[in-house]
């Protein structure tokens, strides 16, 4: 796995990933590219960024991971909708979902290709 798409940590309102912080919610690519969760999606859909639908699974499944993970918060506020899971069970690529801080050590433990959504704050 390239250094930069390995999760190092993550505390409320931020993640490290590689040798880089962010302090935003982030998508990692199959490609190991980490790029700044676009919200509004959610936010048009659903009324808040904690829901995570087609909308957002669709960007982050470019690329043809196997195996998508989903950060849920701190706490595991945020959610996978039922539409979200349809998604991804249609096209076959396996999920998980949980606490961000318990996220870390299946996403870096698993083989590539994966991708990630991950909530940094809740």
């Amino acid at each position: 796995m390239p250094a930069s798409s390995e999760i190092m940590g993550t505390s409320f309102g931020e993640i490290t990933i590689g040798k880089t912080t962010y302090e935003t919610d982030v998508y990692v690519l199959a490609s190991g590219e980490v790029k700044r969760r676009k919200k509004r999606l959610a936010k048009e859909v659903y009324g808040t960024s904690h829901k995570i639908g087609p909308a957002e699974l669709k960007r982050i499944c470019k690329g043809g991971p196997k195996k998508v993970f989903i950060g849920t918060g701190q706490s595991g506020v945020a959610e996978l909708t039922p539409e979200g899971c349809d998604f991804l069970r249609e096209h076959r690529i396996e999920f998980c979902a949980l606490p961000t801080p318990e996220l870390i050590d299946a996403y870096n433990k698993f083989a590539k290709p994966k991708a990630a959504l991950i909530h940094v704050t809740c």
